[in-house]
């Protein structure tokens, strides 16, 4: 595949590149924002990876650029805003898409699913890429629809994350609310707050350098158990290597709007 990768020196960005510089597939086009230093630095340089000759490249120009040298898919793992802006030029330009960025206002993310309706392209959407925490949104489905637990979510990230609950916490409650009518979220609670029956609580956690943490609590009334589900993540190669698949995935599939269950044919288990 040749690809795109938006965001190339950030925290994921950084990693995807050095994947794909590493691997038989072709980096075609290192992307930062406007007003990164870096911009028209050689990206293996900037990797610690010796020269590449991938000039990175500024982000105002994307469209201009993804027509001068056309890929297969663009990866995204930057800004909701930054997003937006990268779907509408995929959209203009047939190149199809791997969305990581998380924290979208709804709105965002409606402005997103009508570029790639009407650009006719294909993309997967996921708050989060590790073949893991998709297997762990299954076991949490099948708990909530089994037992009519309380349940709680608590996540843990490194203090330079921007937007809380994780997009993956969030997709967690929306997976149990699915199969609990009537439910509702309910984020930290302070002073004299009791629990009501139908809350699914959400926590965040905000330390150091934690990559991803999450587990899943069901806890009943006078059942002397509880169940949790953990997912830990030990560093970003996970979500590293489930965005490589899924830009293989949506590589060879027609337009529309997939997500990692997709991928890996969890739907349709």
């Amino acid at each position: 595949m040749d690809l795109a990768v938006t965001g190339c020196l950030g925290r994921m960005g950084g990693n995807i590149s050095k994947e794909i510089i590493s691997s038989e597939n072709n980096l075609e086009l290192a992307i930062e924002a406007p007003n990164s230093p870096n911009i028209g630095d050689d990206l293996g340089e900037e990797l610690n990876l010796g020269k590449k000759n991938i000039e990175v490249i500024s982000s105002s120009k994307i469209k201009s650029n993804l027509e001068k040298n056309p890929v297969d898919v663009l990866i995204d793992f930057t800004r909701p805003e930054a997003t937006v802006e990268f779907a509408k030029a995929c959209s203009e330009t047939k190149t199809n898409l791997v969305i990581g960025t998380t924290g979208f206002e709804p709105s965002q993310k409606q402005e997103i699913i009508n570029y790639i309706n009407n650009g006719q392209i294909a993309a997967v959407i996921s708050p989060n890429y590790a073949i893991g925490v998709n297997v762990f949104w299954k076991a949490v489905e099948v708990v909530a629809d089994a037992l009519d637990y309380d349940a709680e979510i608590v996540e843990a990230h490194h203090n330079g994350k921007k937007d809380a609950p994780s997009g993956t916490a969030q997709k967690t409650a929306e997976i149990i609310k699915n199969k609990r009518e009537g439910s509702k979220f309910k984020y930290g609670r302070h002073g004299i707050e009791p629990r009501e029956k139908n809350e699914i609580g959400i926590h965040a956690i905000r330390a150091g350098d934690i990559i991803g943490d999450h587990t899943t609590y069901f806890s009943g009334d006078n059942s002397g158990e509880r169940i949790e589900i953990t997912h830990r993540a030990q560093s970003r190669q996970p979500f590293v290597n489930g965005a490589i698949r899924a830009a293989e995935y949506v590589n060879k599939k027609d337009s529309g709007i997939y997500d990692m269950s997709d991928v890996l044919g969890l739907s349709e288990t």
